[in-house]
């Protein structure tokens, strides 16, 4: 939760992922569990030499995502970031895409 009191900016945002359910129930969900699963990545590459050809070709498309590229490099040296304000950046900027699709798209007619 971010609290703005001072100055010009004055906002206070709360962004709530999830229920507890899988956390109550021992899963492994939380976010420190999440980073844990991105290491893992060292191990598969060699895991993907025995891959097909169409197999390889999917996991890079999958690997090209950019919300794992965004959460490698936000993430701090202690392994912790302030995922809900990560996540709120991440909605702001989808929801803003659109509108950048329908400016080109205004600019390619004219």
């Amino acid at each position: 939760m971010m609290l703005y009191r001072k100055g010009v900016y004055d906002e206070t945002n709360l962004l709530i992922i999830g229920n507890g359910f899988d956390k109550a129930h021992g899963l492994p969900t939380g976010y420190g569990d999440f980073l844990d699963e991105l290491d893992i990545d060292t191990k598969f590459y060699k895991y993907l030499n025995t891959m097909s050809k169409k197999e390889l070709e999917k996991y890079k498309c999958l690997k090209r995502g950019s919300l794992l590229k965004y959460l490698k490099k936000t993430n701090n040296r202690n392994g912790w970031i302030d995922f809900e304000n990560e996540i709120k950046n991440i909605i702001i900027a989808v929801s803003e895409f659109p509108n950048v699709l329908i400016k080109k798209q205004i600019t390619i007619k004219k």
